[in-house]
């Protein structure tokens, strides 16, 4: 009789192969929260012909209320952070403005 013969991994080949898998795991794991992370944007020009600079922003999300990237040079000069801004001097933080513009449209509308 013709028998296959059995071909089994030496301990060395497994540890490669256990490796191999394990950094591959961890690349796709940091790829996935390096491309959630910032997007950035192409230099452009406004309606009125203003011109906005390239800039980095976060990834935007469902929410509206949360999307307000990085803090501005003067919110850490004066030590407001993001979550803390009151675009219209109303007194309600902008997370919790549901018109935070004070333009009468609601922000879920614009």
């Amino acid at each position: 009789m013709n028998e296959t013969p059995v071909i089994t991994a030496t301990n060395r080949e497994k540890t490669t192969m256990n490796r191999l898998i394990f950094t591959v795991s961890a690349v796709l794991a940091f790829a996935t929260v390096v491309l959630a992370g910032d997007v950035h944007v192409r230099g452009y020009y406004r309606s009125d012909g203003t011109y906005v600079r390239p800039h980095v922003r976060n990834a935007p999300n469902a929410s509206r209320s949360d999307n307000y990237g990085r803090p501005s040079a003067s919110d850490r000069a004066f030590g407001v952070p993001a979550q803390q801004r009151d675009y219209d001097g109303n007194g309600t933080l902008n997370q919790f403005d549901s018109d935070d513009d004070n333009d009468g449209v609601l922000d879920d509308n614009e």
